[in-house]
């Protein structure tokens, strides 16, 4: 449009100014403690099971997509890389985004046997994740969470349940 004005301006044909659409504002949900139960619960047996099991310990998207075997040990994780896109469309492993978000955390025995046992955290792109848990969402009855919803469900209930200080919570999230 900025060409287009300038073109027709120096022609002598003003145009009238464009005025863009405002951006919409994001419906940001965080779920209720029954209802990650709930998810939780139907994700078990499933491809999500352990993505969303990770999700719901504060993990980010591109944390769980980057997660290999070789970064559990016993039954703790290190969250060292994530997995994002590069200016090729293509799906890149990399450092965390920075320092602090190198960290171990430990997770449940039973998960780390599942992960174990399945070989693989998740085995597809970032996208593939965020849309697969989309679908299970919607076929399960659910309103619209994003998966990063779940992130910020982890940090409340640190929060307000297990009542843990923001910069505990900022040390295990790297929020």
């Amino acid at each position: 449009h900025g060409f287009l004005s300038s073109v027709f301006k120096f022609a002598g044909v003003p145009l009238p100014s464009a005025v863009l659409p405002q951006s919409v504002k994001p419906n940001i949900t965080i779920p209720e403690a029954d209802e990650m139960k709930d998810l939780l619960s139907k994700a078990a047996g499933t491809r999500l099971e352990i993505p969303l099991a990770l999700a719901a310990m504060g993990l980010r998207r591109s944390e769980i997509c980057a997660l290999t075997l070789d970064d559990l040990s016993g039954n703790v994780l290190h969250i060292h890389k994530s997995a994002v896109y590069g200016p090729d469309k293509q799906v890149h492993i990399k450092t965390t985004k920075n320092y602090s978000s190198d960290r171990f955390i430990v997770i449940r025995e039973p998960l780390a046997d599942k992960i174990r046992t399945a070989g693989i955290i998740w085995n597809a792109s970032p996208i593939a994740l965020s849309s697969c848990f989309d679908k299970f969402v919607k076929k399960h009855g659910h309103e619209h969470y994003r998966l990063h919803d779940m992130r910020h469900f982890f940090a409340s209930y640190c929060h307000n349940v297990l009542k843990m200080s923001d910069k505990q919570i900022q040390a295990i999230t790297d929020l």
